[in-house]
């Protein structure tokens, strides 16, 4: 190509430009890619944005019914920690059917709820019976949305796909936050030999 290209080639083969170039332009692929991922999904949601069909509780209250036999024994609950969060995930739900339907209801409007759970299940810690609660309820809340509405699904799994992605690159090449820009600069140099 030669121009500048040939001279940024030059430069890095004799150590004369900062190597936290390379580390700085991988992780602006990275984010250019999490942008493209983010324009996407709202893409995919404007159009889930205009089924205004009403969806069913039902499969989320069968959820709501199953998890209060997490953590409780014979009714009895064993763990107040558990029962504050399934109380706190019922109370979400049953304000969430008090909102106006046409607005709540919907497909979007329960993605709304899907991610109001998802802040509380994210909130709690791994492998507890808390997390375990609030994970059934959030997977119940989007497979109501996704067996109702179709278009939602492919969307959904559109996002994930890319947040796998994402996430595997930043992983096996260091280029998370907390990752030394050594280590990042190793990695990227070992792929390319």
């Amino acid at each position: 190509e030669g121009g500048k290209a040939a001279q940024d080639f030059l430069d890095n083969l004799r150590g004369n430009a900062p190597m936290e170039n390379v580390v700085q332009s991988a992780r602006r692929a990275v984010s250019n890619m999490r942008v493209a991922r983010s324009a996407a999904y709202r893409s995919g949601m404007a159009d889930v944005g205009k089924d205004k069909s009403i969806l069913d509780f039902t499969p989320i209250d069968d959820e709501l019914n199953k998890v209060q036999g997490i953590s409780s024994y014979k009714g009895q609950d064993i763990s107040p920690e558990t029962a504050d969060v399934r109380q706190k995930l019922n109370s979400i739900v049953d304000n969430w059917k008090t909102l106006d339907p046409s607005d709540f209801h919907t497909p979007e409007g329960m993605d709304a709820l899907k991610q109001k759970i998802g802040n509380v299940k994210n909130s709690l810690q791994f492998g507890t019976p808390e997390r375990l609660a609030a994970e059934r309820v959030y997977n119940s809340v989007r497979g109501a949305i996704s067996e109702q509405a179709p278009q939602y699904s492919k969307v959904m799994g559109d996002y994930e796909n890319a947040s796998d992605a994402l996430d595997e690159i930043q992983r096996s090449l260091s280029l998370g936050k907390r990752a030394t820009t050594d280590t990042a600069l190793r990695k990227l140099q070992s792929i390319m030999r």
